[in-house]
């Protein structure tokens, strides 16, 4: 199924394969660009589609209302990323949750992330700040769910 791109409805990628092809092998320089270059064309819509969806889930992210190059560039750098960590075997919307409870407060604990797939590089968090987004999405998040 070929990718939506923003901002049409329904969209879940910022770049087109064919773009993400020429920025990731002109202009990234990470461990994840041979392992992107290797994916079929399915295998690059699915990757593309889970760092879309890492982006859109940033904290107070505000989009533009039309697509800007930091976008697609950020979801590239992303993407190697992604691949690098395996980060493609996360899924942020799903939640592992271990509770604990110490003293007066119960704490949980989301773990469904792997090390490093919860956090964005360097790169990303500079081409994305400008959009409002304060960290990644997803990974490991701490709360007070209640009080014993």
């Amino acid at each position: 199924m070929a990718l939506i791109l923003y901002p049409l409805d329904n969209w879940d990628s910022f770049v087109s394969v064919a773009d993400a092809d020429i920025i990731i092998g002109n202009f990234v320089v990470d461990a994840g660009v041979t392992a992107y270059l290797a994916l079929d064309t399915a295998g690059k819509e699915a990757i593309l589609r889970q760092t879309a969806l890492q982006i859109k889930l940033c904290s107070n992210i505000i989009l533009p209302e039309t697509l800007e190059n930091d976008l697609e560039l950020a979801q590239c750098y992303l993407t190697t990323h992604a691949l690098q960590v395996d980060m493609i075997a996360y899924d942020p919307t799903s939640k592992s949750i271990t509770a604990e409870s110490v003293d007066v407060i119960a704490t949980a604990y989301d773990v469904s992330a792997k090390d490093d797939a919860d956090t964005f590089p360097s790169m990303v968090s500079s081409l994305l700040s400008q959009y409002g987004c304060t960290n990644a999405s997803g990974g490991f998040s701490q709360s007070v769910v209640s009080r014993t």
